[in-house]
């Protein structure tokens, strides 16, 4: 029987506010999409996953990403070898049209408007290093191997700008188990205020990223006591304003 991961089909909205546009992670300069077509196109695999990392803070919200966490594979998938979630050891580089074509897969298309792909193997263990990712979702993914968890193909390397999906809280980015976050991330100048953030997918947990920058809560400079300094991680989990904190701005 054709187990399909039940994935829900988020389509994008068009929002009349646009999410603040932060570089939190400089990322080097690559090909996006059209690049991996070739490794599709040559062997049917990935050009190689992107590394992540985590940060100490709570659990993402949802069962998806909870049972990722304790090793366990997305509802429909089975363990595979080499710490892949496969489908009855099914090899990749079937021809795909969408998700349920891949029994547990996802389908990894050449981009985001490519009516076909071919089906890969979800990893099992996402590492928590943040290299982001933008899908083509709309959707940041904190590296590469949590979004080809979710099933969604790549629009381009680094996070999502253009086609960035705005939201208020993280249930506004359709992500299969609620399992995204809001982020309100502010850049360096920008008004410290409340306004449309931009989706992102964190790791299960903020511990052990390896991310060393730093942001405070949006309160004032003389609050007392000062708010603590967060990583970016935590700072994008919590879904409110968070920015560069100054001197002494943080204990």
């Amino acid at each position: 029987m054709r187990r399909a991961l039940p994935i829900a089909a988020a389509a994008l909205a068009l929002f009349a506010c646009k999410g603040r546009e932060v570089t939190v992670f400089e990322m080097p300069a690559a090909a996006g999409s059209s690049g991996m077509a070739g490794a599709l196109a040559t062997d049917g695999g990935m050009a190689g996953s992107l590394s992540l990392a985590g940060e100490s803070g709570g659990g993402m919200a949802g069962s998806g990403m909870a049972g990722m966490a304790q090793g366990g594979a997305p509802s429909g998938g089975t363990a595979g070898s080499a710490g892949m979630a496969g489908a009855d050891g099914e090899p990749p580089g079937l021809p795909c049209s969408d998700n349920d074509d891949c029994e547990g897969w996802f389908c990894e298309k050449p981009g985001c408007d490519a009516p076909t792909g071919v089906c890969m193997p979800r990893p099992l263990f996402p590492p928590p290093e943040p290299e982001p990712v933008c899908g083509c979702d709309g959707v940041t993914y904190w590296n590469d191997d949590i979004r080809r968890w979710f099933g969604r193909s790549l629009d381009s390397l680094g996070e999502c700008r253009a086609t960035a999906r705005a939201c208020e809280f993280g249930p506004d980015c359709g992500v299969p188990y609620d399992s995204a976050s809001c982020s309100h991330l502010v850049s360096p100048g920008e008004g410290c205020d409340y306004g449309m953030g931009t989706c992102w997918v964190l790791p299960p947990s903020c511990e052990d990223t390896g991310d060393r920058r730093i942001w405070r809560l949006c309160r004032p400079s003389d609050a007392e006591p000062p708010p603590p300094c967060v990583d970016t991680c935590l700072a994008i989990r919590s879904e409110r304003p968070h920015a560069v904190p100054g001197h002494n701005e943080c204990k």
